[in-house]
C-alpha cells in the first residue's frame, strides 16, 4: 500500500512570479510530503520511494490578488523557487490552495545543496 508522510512544513512571507516579474507578495504555508510504500502489508518490502508532493494554502498581503490564472512561482524566504497551480481560491478573500506543478525539491536536503 502506498502512504506518504510529512517530512516538512515551510512558513513565511514570500513573493509569488508571474513570467520573472513579482506580483504579489504572500504568507504561504507548504507541507512537503514523502510517498512510501507501507511494507507491513507486504510480503516483499519494496525500497522505500523518494518522490514528493507538496501542497499548501498563499494568503496574499500585497499586489494582485488575482493568482487563479497562468504559470506562478512562489520564492520562499530562504531563495527557493517553487512553481505551483492554484487548486481552489477566492480572489476576495485572496487565500489560496495551492500544488506543486514543477520539478523543484523543497526537501529539506535541496535547502542544504
Amino acid at each position: 500500500m502506498r502512504t506518504s508522510r510529512i517530512i516538512d512544513r515551510l512558513t513565511g512571507k514570500g513573493n509569488v512570479e508571474r513570467d520573472g516579474s513579482v506580483i504579489s507578495e504572500v504568507d504561504y504555508e507548504i507541507i512537503v510530503s514523502q510517498f512510501s510504500n507501507d511494507s507491513a502489508l507486504q510480503d516483499q518490502p519494496e525500497p522505500q520511494s523518494a518522490a514528493t508532493n507538496a501542497r499548501g494554502r498563499l494568503r496574499v498581503l500585497e499586489g494582485k490578488r488575482n493568482l487563479i490564472e497562468g504559470e506562478l512561482t512562489l520564492a520562499l524566504n530562504d531563495g527557493r523557487k517553487w512553481k505551483f497551480t492554484v487548486t481552489n481560491g477566492n480572489p476576495v478573500s485572496a487565500l489560496y490552495m495551492v500544488v506543486q506543478s514543477g520539478d523543484d525539491d523543497l526537501t529539506p536536503e535541496a535547502l542544504q545543496s
